[in-house]
């Protein structure tokens, strides 16, 4: 980022490319300022034909990879969309192109657009194309491979109202938005209905590998207006779930809100820029903490309500002991106690020295009432693990997820097991920075991994020396495996090296 460290960034990318490719040249790319990307929809035909199908805004990325796509761009200058569409056009017929390709372009806050690459197919995001033309390019794919003409002209195409997509992805996004892997064991997609389509190839049961892209399904919404489809996207959303492994669907619902984000102001940086905002876990509504307690009690329902056996309550001389709950989030801890009902639909809630009913609706739709007040929502239970997702009242538009904690737990968790460096993700070793017995600093790379097209390198947390090295170069781990382990002092006798 400055000046004076462009010697020593040269002198490192020239050794890297040395030792990768034999070749120590380097190219030089225009910096370009505030980076938007887009892209254009083109198709050739067998008779000489080339066409455009308008441009899609995908600016909204992680690691270099899109999170969100949408037609057309909101910011587009006509002038320029005319520019940008007729580049397109003539670099398809410049070699004579046939069938589906998209042209990709890099534009600076000028709207200066530059050449990046043209991808011979159709992409992720082509369903929002289809909305906004209202044409099945899939179709025309395979007519055009059959020696048909296009079907329509350049000037018979239009576009009609704006559309948007968000790909779901299997992922940590808290977690440098590393691959998440696992059986899928709950999923809720919307259904189908005007102006929303679901594309997925996964259902609950299907496991989550380290061997394919993790995305489990893409949302696509169209509407008159963009402010509209916005709206749409966030309602669906809403109710959409999964559950099993980590995904990033809270982290989406958290983008759209931004401010920059509705007015369509964001550029490819805007998630890196904002990351620790977007982040950031909202705080939970008290409604939010009596439907996930009321839904584990719930579910623990007694068969024989009159049975002291299977009272919900504990029972001592002069009363019954409120019921307990612990409950644990990225907020910290929440502990709950109340008199519950043996039905299980109503409960007294004690808050410090008050005490009020709650009164719930049960079902996967949850509907709390309190003092006057409403509350409506979603609650699954998954495992140990209590999921809520508000539809109106307090916490709207976020989901939330809560770990159930045993009522006694002891201080410790378990014993100390020193310092171990443990996989994140399932994939193959790529690179091992270090030998047993070296002295290695906070933040120094100790081993790289590769998953899904994705590479991840882990660091010393601390000051401190290499005891053991547990696998070479090249082999498949899996998650949470022990790759590392580190002494603060340094180690005697021979060196340990599993993977020699």
């Amino acid at each position: 980022s400055e000046p004076s460290a462009f010697a020593d960034a040269l002198r490192s990318a020239r050794q890297e490319a040395k030792g990768a490719f034999g070749d120590d040249r380097v190219l030089l790319e225009r910096f370009v300022s505030g980076p938007r990307h887009l892209e254009v929809q083109v198709f050739g035909d067998t008779q000489g034909q080339v066409l455009h199908c308008f441009e899609r805004e995908c600016s909204l990325q992680r690691r270099h990879q899109k999170v969100v796509e949408e037609a057309p761009s909101p910011l587009l200058e006509d002038a320029t969309r005319q520019a940008l569409t007729a580049a397109a056009v003539q670099a398809a017929r410049a070699v004579g192109y046939v069938n589906a390709g998209t042209v990709e372009f890099i534009m600076d806050d000028q709207e200066q657009f530059f050449f990046m690459e043209m991808n011979t197919r159709l992409q992720v995001e082509h369903p929002v194309t289809e909305a906004i033309t209202g044409h099945d390019l899939v179709e025309w794919q395979l007519r055009i491979a059959s020696g048909e003409p296009l079907p329509v002209t350049q000037e018979q195409l239009q576009r009609c109202g704006h559309a948007l997509e968000v790909r779901i992805y299997a992922e940590h996004p808290e977690s440098g938005f590393l691959p998440s892997t696992g059986t899928l064991q709950r999923l809720q997609l919307p259904k189908p209905q005007p102006g929303v389509r679901v594309d997925s190839g996964v259902v609950e049961g299907d496991v989550i590998s380290p061997y394919y892209d993790p995305m489990l399904a893409k949302l696509i919404v169209s509407g008159r207006t963009r402010a509209e489809a916005l709206t749409r996207l966030q309602e669906v959303l809403a109710e959409t779930f999964a559950s099993g492994l980590h995904t990033n669907l809270g982290f989406l619902q958290t983008l759209l809100r931004q401010d920059a984000v509705q007015h369509g102001h964001a550029d490819t940086l805007f998630i890196d820029q904002h990351l620790a905002e977007l982040l950031t876990p909202p705080e939970v509504p008290e409604p939010v903490q009596w439907a996930a307690a009321l839904a584990v009690w719930h579910s623990q329902r007694p068969q024989h309500p009159q049975s002291p056996w299977e009272r919900f309550d504990n029972w001592r001389l002069g009363g019954a002991e409120p019921h307990r709950l612990r409950l644990q989030g990225d907020f910290g801890e929440l502990q709950v106690q109340a008199h519950l009902a043996a039905s299980g639909e109503a409960a007294t809630f004690l808050r410090d020295a008050d005490a009020f009913t709650v009164q719930v609706t049960p079902g996967v739709r949850w509907e709390l009432r309190w003092n006057n007040q409403a509350w409506k929502g979603q609650v699954f239970l998954d495992a140990e693990d209590v999921w809520v997702l508000p539809q109106e009242g307090a916490g709207q538009g976020s989901r939330f997820r809560l770990k159930v904690l045993p009522e006694l737990e002891g201080a410790a968790a378990g014993e100390e097991e020193g310092l171990r460096l443990t996989a994140p993700m399932p994939g193959s070793v790529t690179q091992v920075w270090v030998s047993p017995g070296d002295a290695v600093q906070r933040g120094q790379p100790l081993v790289t991994m590769e998953a899904m097209k994705m590479e991840h390198t882990l660091t010393a947390p601390e000051d401190c020396f290499v005891a053991a090295v547990h696998f070479p170069v090249g082999a498949l781990v899996s998650a949470e495996a022990q790759l590392v382990t580190l002494s603060e002092d340094a180690p005697t006798g021979e060196p340990v090296h599993d993977g020699a």
